[in-house]
């Protein structure tokens, strides 16, 4: 019992000296956990003050005899200026020179002026769109006014020119039937008889018929029907009629009789393939201007129903075009940026030079000095006031 009475409490000091201890050694460990992250804190910070200052004393690219910090130092042409340090997507560490340039507003304004007061406002683009469309109207009207005219011109002369056509055609009709009567019974030779005359009567009426029977069918297109293939039609039948009719009157005892008939016939096949080419081509082209003319009054009329809603489309178009030309100028900061690695052993190399610019609607652009060495010589230049001047002397590209 003793024995116990004096174990136990010498077990129970030793398990909370053995409890302290493990808490001291946490605390001492948090602690130097606690002071290494500060150590490494200050340790980077002075690092990234470090590898700014490398750079900022290395000499300038285009001239030695000025630091990096002299050449970019007290610009006039700088808002405000920047240095940075950031690690690149491939783990090079990077120094940043911002240089917020002044007179981007202004350059931009005056530029989307300019494009305005040449392009118009939406009001007048609109209201030129609508004189065009009006114009196009008017001028289609007068056009269907002019046609009209020149179809009525062409009824008359189609009136003009039928009339005497038919009545000469009529008098050789009538010659031709006294023929008939008269000459006829004294001619006895084979072929050229009664029932011969009324074959070619009626094989030159049916060619001068049958064109213009075929316009007046419902679905034909007058001028879709070949002049060309009708009239080599026509000759080829008259040509052979005739020939029934030719041989040497001379040893005829009825020769003049015959002479005359012949003559005759032969002027009133020959009248009557005239009329039918010359009615063909009359007609066909008063069914081209009548065609021509039904087509105008459905474009006249389709452009008048359309009118609303073309403006409307037109308008739409020019109000978009208007807001993107007004976006690309809308710029709300440049900054003009210089940006080098450097290596673990203090080794810079420059490789980014150019302009940052921050568009409205919160987007960045990055664009890159054709020439950076000569935009690295302007930075010397202290006759540089404004963004317009860098744009001016150094043009860029976009990523």
């Amino acid at each position: 019992m003793l024995l116990y009475e004096l174990w136990v409490p010498k077990l129970q000091n030793k398990v909370s000296g053995r409890r302290l201890l493990v808490r001291y050694k946490e605390l001492k460990v948090n602690n130097k956990k606690l002071v290494f992250l500060i150590l490494c804190s200050i340790v980077l910070s002075g690092c990234g003050n470090s590898t700014v200052e490398s750079v900022k004393s290395t000499p300038w690219t285009v001239d030695g005899s000025f630091t990096t910090d002299q050449a970019l130092s007290n610009r006039p042409i700088c808002v405000s200026t920047e240095w940075k340090v950031f690690e690149d997507a491939r783990g090079r560490m990077v120094v940043e020179y911002q240089c917020e340039l002044t007179g981007e507003g202004e350059y931009y304004q005056t530029i989307f002026k300019k494009w305005f007061d040449k392009y118009g406002s939406y009001e007048e683009r609109v209201a030129k769109t609508k004189g065009r469309l009006e114009e196009k109207i008017k001028d289609k009207a007068n056009y269907i006014k002019s046609s009209e005219q020149y179809l009525e011109q062409k009824l008359v002369e189609l009136s003009e020119w039928s009339k005497p056509s038919e009545e000469k055609l009529s008098h050789l009709q009538s010659r031709l039937s006294s023929i008939r009567e008269d000459s006829l019974p004294k001619i006895h030779r084979p072929g050229l008889n009664e029932e011969t005359i009324d074959r070619i009567s009626g094989s030159v009426e049916r060619l001068r018929i049958t064109p213009m029977f075929l316009a007046n069918l419902p679905n034909v297109d007058i001028e879709q029907i070949s002049i060309r293939r009708d009239d080599q039609a026509v000759y080829t039948i008259a040509n052979s009629l005739v020939a029934q009719l030719d041989y040497d009157f001379s040893q005829d005892k009825y020769g003049t009789e015959k002479r005359v008939a012949r003559n005759f016939i032969q002027q009133w096949i020959w009248h009557s393939v005239a009329m039918q080419k010359s009615k063909i081509e009359m007609d066909r082209e008063v069914a081209r201007v009548k065609n021509s003319i039904n087509k105008d009054k459905d474009e006249l009329r389709e452009l008048k129903e359309t009118l609303p809603d073309r403006l409307a489309k037109e308008g739409e178009v020019i109000r978009n075009y208007i807001e993107i030309h007004r976006g690309l100028y809308d710029i709300t900061k440049v900054s003009e940026i210089y940006q080098w690695s450097v290596s673990e052993d203090n080794l810079t190399r420059l490789i980014f030079s150019g302009v940052v610019k921050e568009l409205y609607d919160g987007s960045v652009r990055q664009e890159v000095y054709y020439k950076p060495n000569k935009a690295m010589v302007d930075v010397l230049n202290e006759n540089l006031l404004s963004y317009k001047d860098i744009v001016r002397r150094n043009p860029t590209h976009k990523l």
